[in-house]
């Protein structure tokens, strides 16, 4: 197993209550990781997805639930707790993500740190190589949110 601290910060050209609105919707949130899809909700706090991840010569497809177990509207603070496993692969992960928005100058930031636990084929690639594709995914992550979140309405 290895584990991973990931933590970044998004400034955004759009208001905190907005910013925070998008981040309770996994559908939108989703629609903006790459290789990730909605595949729908247990409950009200609890959604289904999947998410294709290539890390060296080996591509990983993870499905897996992924809830959200604290929300403070007041601060625009979620924590969320995901897990998901690739059956033809025999690779897991387990994250818990904090995200909060604080109002900035220009409009918002959106400040995640997430605790990743990756276990399977994929650890023998290593933490360097894990972090380098979680360091581009969420890079991509991050312009899509701003596209979401400053071009439309």
């Amino acid at each position: 197993m290895s584990t991973l601290m990931i933590e970044e910060k998004i400034a955004l050209k759009a208001t905190p209550e907005r910013v925070f609105e998008f981040l309770l919707d996994p559908e939108r949130v989703v629609s903006c990781l790459p290789g990730a899809g909605y595949d729908g909700k247990e409950d009200d706090k609890t959604f289904l997805g999947h998410i294709k991840v290539k890390v060296g010569p080996v591509v990983t497809n993870f499905k897996g639930v992924a809830r959200m177990e604290e929300i403070d509207e007041a601060a625009r603070s979620v924590r969320i707790v995901g897990e998901g496993k690739d059956p033809a692969g025999g690779n897991s992960a387990r994250m818990t993500m904090v995200g909060r928005v604080e109002p900035t100058d220009g409009g918002s930031e959106l400040r995640v740190v997430a605790d990743v636990e990756v276990s399977g084929r994929l650890v023998t690639f290593g933490r360097g190589m894990i972090q380098s594709v979680s360091a581009q995914l969420f890079k991509q992550f991050s312009a899509r949110i701003r596209e979401a979140l400053e071009t439309a309405p």
